[in-house]
């Protein structure tokens, strides 16, 4: 809990449900417990679920957008990935104007295009911060961020 009286860790939006705490702190006592420097969402997922995960470079030279963008919309709509995305090294100043953390994963809660933009609708598991930038919804957990 944080100063505030606020969760550190993952939670479901309905505060007498457990469940979500409950596997978080089970799968870090597991792992050694919260004193590390960070995870992996593939790594993590895999443990979970054992679904094999497939890691996109967003800024590698290899990286092609259309053909990810393609992949990706086609295979969450047949229901057929789970999607996570992350964040680098962020500059402290840039983080807190995006509302974003640094070396932090957020879960895809949903991949679609709407007016020729393509839209991630991401979640950022801890909630304490807010997406600020590009479509930023004031009232919801979420973020959008345009790949455009």
């Amino acid at each position: 809990m944080n100063s505030k009286n606020e969760l550190l860790c993952s939670y479901s939006n309905n505060r007498s449900e457990l469940w979500v705490s409950l596997i978080e702190k089970a799968y870090m006592k597991v792992n050694g417990g919260y004193n590390f420097p960070g995870s992996n969402s593939g790594i993590d997922l895999h443990a979970l679920t054992g679904w094999i995960p497939e890691e996109i470079i967003i800024n590698g030279e290899n990286f092609n957008m259309m053909k990810v963008w393609k992949q990706m919309i086609n295979a969450y709509h047949y229901g057929d990935c789970l999607i996570t995305i992350s964040t680098g090294a962020l500059d402290e100043t840039l983080a807190e104007q995006l509302g974003l953390y640094e070396k932090h994963a957020y879960a895809v809660l949903n991949v679609k295009e709407v007016r020729g933009y393509k839209l991630l609708q991401v979640k950022n598991p801890w909630t304490q911060k807010r997406w600020k930038g590009k479509f930023s919804p004031v009232r919801y957990s979420f973020i959008y961020y345009s790949l455009v």
